[in-house]
């Protein structure tokens, strides 16, 4: 796989030809994009007659993303700044901080208990049904979500599970799991309130029709196991309001 920093316009469409050339399947973009950099890689992926899928970039509403051809979107906290009732202010503010020239801009806080204390239903209805009809599929990743903001503080180190992992994937987990929390500890008090969020967004999604994908974050997160996150993933998803079947 091939990944790349795209922080304009120019950049962006390069990412998406070296993409193409060296045979990549799709594009992914991610939380960060600037806005003028997410449509630049929309455009061009079309040029190119490669499909492209990932975030919601912070910069750009899920309802743009689903009308601009992306065939899924990955992560629900990708998508619950569309669903507020301050969701132009706010990611009109993502865009502006999101020009910086940095990958991850310095001070970038989601504002979780805002986004709760706002969500709005109607608007998040609406935008399920648009992604039904536009045929958007939905990658929740609710372990993943668990994994990093709920399941933090446990001890891992004597999880019978350890001895299926790559020697080299252990030694990553153990260098980046101190990062990792560092980075969402903002997160913390709010976590539970919008894991509850999340299983709700779920359910009228799966009632409004929007095609639902089972994913993780493997290998990428600590302590996400290959193979046995898929399984708490679909757990997640019953707990959410889906039949088993």
């Amino acid at each position: 796989a091939y990944h790349t920093a795209v922080a304009n316009e120019a950049a962006a469409r390069q990412g998406v030809i070296t993409l193409k050339q060296s045979g990549a399947d799709f594009v992914a973009v991610f939380d960060m994009l600037p806005r003028e950099a997410y449509f630049a890689v929309v455009d061009e992926a079309k040029r190119q007659s490669i499909p492209f899928a990932g975030s919601v970039p912070y910069s750009v509403n899920a309802a743009e993303v689903s009308n601009s051809g992306q065939q899924s979107i990955e992560r629900l906290p990708t998508i619950l700044p569309s669903c507020s009732n301050r969701a132009e202010e706010i990611i009109n503010k993502y865009a502006d901080v999101l020009r910086a020239p940095t990958a991850r801009p310095q001070g970038f806080r989601v504002p979780w208990q805002t986004l709760l204390e706002t969500y709005d239903t109607k608007r998040a209805a609406a935008l399920f049904s648009l992604l039904a009809k536009n045929g958007t599929f939905v990658t929740p990743m609710l372990a993943h979500w668990a994994n990093v903001h709920l399941d933090f503080d446990k001890d891992h180190k004597n999880d019978p599970r350890m001895k299926y992992l790559l020697p080299a994937l252990k030694q990553y987990w153990d260098s980046s799991q101190g990062r990792f929390e560092k980075e969402f500890e903002h997160t913390r008090e709010s976590s539970k309130a919008v894991t509850q969020k999340f299983l709700e967004m779920v359910k009228a999604m799966n009632s409004a029709g929007v095609r639902l994908l089972a994913g993780t974050g493997t290998p990428g997160h600590p302590f996400e196991w290959p193979g046995f996150s898929l399984h708490e993933e679909l757990e997640w998803l019953v707990k959410a309001g889906l039949t088993p079947m």
